[in-house]
């Protein structure tokens, strides 16, 4: 079958331009490092050396919610390994990927909907391009492209839209049209095991089913609709009840965004009325973006900027249920932009209260906004094309000096530090910084700092006592980990650091002591193993020794320092032909 040159058109030049487009914006992301949780998640992760053993993953991973994201770093790191420039690709493919079934959603949106009826059919594409444009060359969208552990809530927005897309082409009838509601159905069950934000997709189909189908006023098309909502509803309706964390959800938490404040059901709603009115100015004026905002929480209802967003709120909902049968395409792009930010920021409260991650998937809809006032009111073409290259290329700009800033940690954290300097969270990450460029003077400088902001700060603590540790001030390092520790005892690095300590005193006791409680917190870390095989070296106990890096090397089965210890410790107990085995697989 042919395909007619408007097919050519949607099916392969756009997804080729926004694919050069994307990469031309973001070249200069792939160059960047890893950051913040990418440690946890991708560096030090044991699972994903795991890309050909799923199951193991599946049943290891504390939450099964990201296990989809966890299987892609598998995949990144059987091809890559800890070469950060492919992880960066993979992200970047991703939100071009998102873009491409962004023009797709807005393109059978404006053909469904009654507002867009003043267009003729190629203005309804470039206004459906348009969209996706936006959404790909945001500055917004630069933290989730590349904050490489956010890759959950790219691929989480993927699979949002496509079960939406999937499902409106069912809703449209013909002979694919169970196959697209069974597409759409998968894309909701893989977006279960990549994010939470699938739990608004019930609502988003119920409003795209009565704004444009109506199945709910008529019995053409009724059966379709209810089978399918009742297998999407059940669906969401268990795996939001299995991401509530019940009673304890209900906790008042403290909070990572202001120094000192404990977050509440309340507050964190009253809080939520401002960030929401901080996103929409970011989107409208993107300047002073921050990786970590510094956001106080609101405690009474009477507040100015509650009573702005409120109005300006009321005001839009106003204008959208006065004319809602001629404005669908409006009532949709509103709605698609609560409700995608209802899913990026979870079910319950979040010690981070303000995320630019969080806005990647209500774009969209803003994006949709933004589009339809751009058409509705400039009227003349011409001018309206000068404006919209103007738009688009200011955004590339600032997307391309955003990316920047996200070169290194250095740079990061110094650009955290600025904005946010009331905060001791940024002063500890440039410390850390400065720590790897060897510059512990200004490193200890930063950490002092954090600490007079906060003086529970367990890391800046941690950091100190390493400084001292590679100073060989044995007993400063000691009383900072003690100090550590004291603050909260449930983190693992403080007991392990506390038993390098011990150990490098040759105080064996105390320091298996400290390893062990490190594993208590964190079974799989490595380091506390390592130490403990140091311990058992020492004491000429090699069977536990042996068992130990027969563990790891299960667990770490690419790790060279784990290879060569284990290679070192056969040769000292005499099993020659297996550390020449060991060694074999070092070479490869």
């Amino acid at each position: 079958m042919r395909l007619s040159q408007n097919q050519i058109v949607s099916f392969v030049m756009v997804p080729v331009t926004l694919f050069i487009l994307g990469t031309i914006v973001y070249f200069n992301s792939l160059s960047g490092s890893f950051h913040a949780d990418d440690a946890f998640h991708i560096i030090s992760n044991p699972l994903i050396r795991h890309a050909d053993e799923p199951l193991l993953m599946w049943n290891s991973i504390a939450q099964r919610t990201h296990f989809v994201t966890y299987y892609t770093f598998a995949l990144n790191y059987a091809v890559h390994k800890l070469d950060v420039t492919g992880y960066h690709w993979v992200n970047l493919w991703l939100h071009i990927s998102a873009a491409v079934t962004v023009f797709w959603l807005t393109r059978m949106i404006v053909s469904l909907s009654r507002q867009c009826d003043l267009w003729k059919t190629p203005e309804k594409f470039w206004m459906s391009f348009l969209t996706a444009l936006i959404f790909l060359l945001h500055p917004i969208q630069t933290e989730v492209v590349n904050y490489i552990s956010q890759r959950s809530v790219c691929l989480g927005a993927l699979l949002y839209i496509l079960t939406v897309c999937l499902y409106i082409k069912g809703r449209l009838g013909g002979r694919f049209s169970i196959l697209c509601f069974s597409g759409s159905v998968l894309c909701l069950l893989l977006g279960m095991l990549t994010h939470s934000m699938v739990f608004t997709l019930p609502l988003m189909i119920f409003l795209i089913e009565g704004i444009f189908f109506k199945s709910f006023m008529k019995k053409e098309g009724k059966g379709r609709f209810f089978g399918y909502a009742l297998v999407m509803f059940l669906l969401t309706f268990l795996f939001a009840l299995s991401r509530s964390g019940g009673m304890n959800a209900l906790s008042p938490v403290m909070s990572q965004s202001h120094e000192g404040d404990q977050i509440t059901w309340m507050s964190y709603l009253l809080t939520q009325i401002e960030v929401v009115g901080t996103y929409l100015k970011m989107f409208v004026w993107p300047f002073g973006q921050n990786f970590d905002y510094d956001v106080p929480m609101t405690v009474s209802i009477f507040s100015v900027r509650i009573g702005i967003v409120l109005l300006l709120g009321t005001a839009i909902i106003f204008m959208v249920l006065r004319q809602l049968q001629s404005k669908d395409f409006l009532l949709i792009s509103v709605s698609w932009f609560f409700l995608g930010l209802w899913g990026g920021s979870g079910i319950h409260p979040q010690e981070v209260v303000m995320a630019e991650h969080r806005l990647y998937l209500s774009v969209i809809g803003l994006a949709m906004l933004l589009t339809i006032l751009l058409f509705q009111y400039i009227v003349n073409k011409r001018l309206r094309t000068v404006v919209i290259i103007i738009l688009l290329a200011g955004f590339s700009f600032l997307t391309i000096q955003r990316n920047r800033i996200w070169k290194d940690d250095f740079s990061l954290w110094s650009d955290v530090v600025k904005k946010s300097p009331n905060k001791s969270r940024g002063y500890v990450n440039l410390a850390v910084a400065h720590m790897d460029r060897n510059d512990h003077q200004k490193a200890v400088e930063y950490l002092y700092k954090a600490i007079e902001m906060n003086p529970r700060n367990l890391d800046a603590y941690t950091r100190l006592g390493l400084i001292s540790l590679a100073q060989e001030n044995f007993d400063q390092a000691k009383a900072n980990f003690e100090k550590a520790v004291a603050i909260d005892s449930t983190r693992a690095f403080p007991f392990n650091n506390l038993g390098v300590v011990y150990l490098l005193e040759k105080e064996y006791y105390k320091a298996e002591e400290a390893f062990n409680q490190a594993l208590v917190n964190k079974p799989s870390l490595l380091e506390p193993r390592l130490n403990l095989i140091r311990i058992y070296k020492a004491r000429k106990e090699y069977d536990k020794a042996l068992n130990q890096y027969k563990r790891l090397a299960i667990l770490y089965p690419d790790n060279r320092q784990v290879l060569s210890g284990l290679a070192e410790l056969y040769t000292l107990i005499g099993e020659d032909d297996k550390a020449a085995q060991v060694r074999e697989l070092l070479e490869k």
